[in-house]
């Protein structure tokens, strides 16, 4: 909280300045600014909420979701990344509709947290296939890219905290995204992993 808050009012007089001064050069910054402070505030969020779950104060809060639509709306928040970077980006689905009951915001977080990995360590002109398959209320959701990879002796460690894995060209997570995707994958009752490369 001591973090978050000065984080937020950071952004407050940001948005101000953004909505006021119209110099291109000067909005470049800005966005640049508004851009890395917004990563800077789900990276605190995230590491919250690693902590709530790890206090036991973390509760899901079950709704009813159709979710091929809600994981096709995610899955166009990535669109014009992809298009920009010349990645084949799909979304594979053997049904057309899927009721469910999960928490929708955690359930986005899995999600997005999933994508933003593979985008991260996907090259350009690579592939990221997003696919849901599902029968009656169970289903799997699976991200498949052509990055870099990780190597055999290090995936039994990719959802533990603060792994970090160094990649081509010295890319490198904050291994926080990936640690709270698997406990709230775990808080829905699921099981996660990766598979080869």
């Amino acid at each position: 909280h001591e973090i978050r808050t000065p984080m937020t009012l950071i952004l407050a007089p940001l948005e101000k300045l953004i909505g006021r001064d119209k110099d291109p050069e000067r909005q470049k910054s800005y966005q640049l600014m508004k851009q890395n402070s917004n990563r800077i505030l789900r990276l605190i969020n995230q590491m919250m909420d690693v902590r709530k779950i790890e206090q036991g104060k973390f509760l899901l809060d079950y709704h009813p979701v159709e979710l091929v639509d809600f994981i096709q709306n995610i899955y166009d928040v990535f669109v014009t990344n992809a298009q920009s970077r010349d990645i084949t980006y799909e979304f594979v689905h053997n049904m057309d509709r899927m009721p469910v009951y999960v928490d929708p915001d955690n359930m986005d977080k899995i999600v997005m947290n999933l994508l933003s990995n593979a985008f991260k360590f996907t090259p350009d002109g690579g592939k990221i296939i997003l696919q849901l398959t599902g029968k009656d209320t169970e289903f799997e959701i699976k991200v498949t890219d052509s990055g870099v990879g990780i190597p055999d002796d290090e995936k039994k460690k990719v959802f533990e905290r603060f792994y970090s894995a160094k990649h081509q060209k010295g890319l490198s997570d904050s291994g926080i995204c990936l640690n709270l995707t698997s406990m709230l994958v775990r808080l829905h009752k699921g099981s996660i992993m990766v598979e080869d490369n």
